[in-house]
């Protein structure tokens, strides 16, 4: 990946949002080994991104400053709900929530 466009407060953000729709109805190790590598690849610490503060949507949509950035998180978060096998309610969701806002 780029590293200019996964610059750290973009690659945090990012990852945040994935761990946020994958959390939504508990943790699969998938899901988990999945933003761990996004983590590795992009050069930021795991612990930047499972903490307990809530996700910021207005947050999101402000430092994933391009449409192509929203929709790369969008279309990886769709991919990150599939990964467990089974899309919950909870995950659809926390997806919409994030669409609407991006």
């Amino acid at each position: 990946m780029n590293r200019t466009t996964w610059n750290h407060s973009r690659a945090v953000v990012f990852a945040r949002g994935l761990y946020h729709v994958a959390a939504s109805d508990g943790l699969d190790p998938r899901e988990a080994a999945t933003i761990k590598a996004f983590c590795a690849q992009v050069g930021i610490p795991e612990d930047s991104v499972i903490n307990d503060e809530p996700f910021d949507y207005a947050e999101a949509a402000q430092v994933l400053d391009s449409t192509w950035l929203r929709r790369t998180m969008i279309q990886a978060a769709r991919l990150m709900v599939r990964l467990d096998g089974e899309v919950t309610a909870a995950e659809r969701d926390a997806l919409r929530s994030m669409g609407s806002a991006l």
